[in-house]
């Protein structure tokens, strides 16, 4: 398939990536960015396994640091972070359900 131009925002140049699929029309489809450009085998798979349970599937880590709310310049707490994660990808979605969301949301920002 021939590389596609992406638009002027990511959520466009995702809908622009899937448009291009759309003919083909595959079951699930994996969403990537180029922040982490070298997402190992091992990874890809879970995100995969992940679809098998669920409509869409994320990699995401523990958040490690510690974070503090403040309020002008003055910091008032700690966040509790147990609940917190950090989003990765590749993404996986099954591809009717994130196209139809995504022309959805088309030129919503």
């Amino acid at each position: 398939m021939a590389p596609v131009a992406g638009g002027p925002t990511r959520q466009d140049s995702v809908r622009l990536g899937l448009e291009a699929l759309a003919f083909n029309r595959p079951e699930r489809v994996l969403i990537h960015d180029g922040a982490r450009p070298f997402p190992d085998l091992a990874l890809i798979d879970r995100v995969i396994d992940g679809l098998d349970r669920a409509s869409a599937a994320i990699p995401c880590l523990p958040l490690r640091d510690t974070i503090k709310r403040a309020e002008s310049g003055v910091i008032r707490g700690t966040v509790d972070r147990s609940a917190l994660w950090r989003a990765q990808t590749p993404q996986g979605f099954h591809f009717d359900a994130i196209l139809a969301a995504h022309r959805a949301a088309a030129g919503a920002s």
